[in-house]
């Protein structure tokens, strides 16, 4: 597939890479901590390192796709440039996942650090966001309230659609989720749903 110069050359692209990456998180941390400590408005510091975080991670993707690219592109159309992506795509499977963390991690500390600074929005979401967790919580008690006391009648009335119902979500989940693990929880869970369905209503029959 390759010729020795040209698979050394792969090599030593992906070590670099993720010699890169692991000197971004590093450099990233320490950044940080000396800027908060020299910082005199610390959330508008941790607000850019979030943006820059995630500029980097979104760059160093950017890095790695266009080797990647160039690195196809010299390998012969067909089965050996099939093999050699299919390659490619395990070997920096790793990287793609740290960057993608590290974008999470820079979007979630741009929106917190936002959040609490003075800006017309963050101050109104502060006013609102404890009636508005009152009404949540207010809602979520009325559901729980009508399904405690409305579910065991519904459910020995209608035992069968329910159990079909459980079913084919089971089956749906179990065609977009393709790994054992997941087939293995759908099942546990299915099986768990099944026998409560059964007992809740034999109990609403009894009553």
């Amino acid at each position: 597939m390759y010729d020795g110069g040209k698979l050394k050359l792969v090599q030593r692209t992906v070590v670099t890479f993720k010699r890169g990456l692991a000197a971004l998180v590093l450099g990233t941390l320490l950044l940080l901590v000396l800027a908060l400590l020299i910082s005199p408005r610390r959330r508008r510091t941790v607000l850019q390192l979030g943006l820059w975080l995630v500029i980097a991670a979104v760059a160093v993707g950017a890095s790695l796709r266009a080797v990647r690219g160039q690195v196809l592109a010299q390998v012969p159309v067909g089965v050996y440039r099939d093999g050699a992506a299919t390659a490619l795509s395990i070997i920096t499977a790793m990287l793609r996942t740290r960057g993608n963390q590290l974008i999470w991690i820079g979007i979630l500390l741009a929106v917190v650090a936002y959040l609490a600074g003075p800006g017309r929005v963050p101050g109104w979401l502060r006013r609102h966001a404890p009636i508005a967790t009152r009404a949540i919580g207010g809602w979520i008690r009325q559901g729980y309230h009508a399904v405690v006391s409305r579910a065991p009648a519904l459910t020995g009335r209608h035992r069968d659609a329910i159990r079909v119902a459980g079913i084919a979500v089971a089956v749906g989940l179990a065609l977009i989720l393709s790994s054992w693990t997941a087939l293995l929880v759908i099942v546990v869970v299915l099986a768990a749903f099944e026998v409560g369905v059964t007992i809740v209503g034999r109990r609403s029959a009894v009553r």
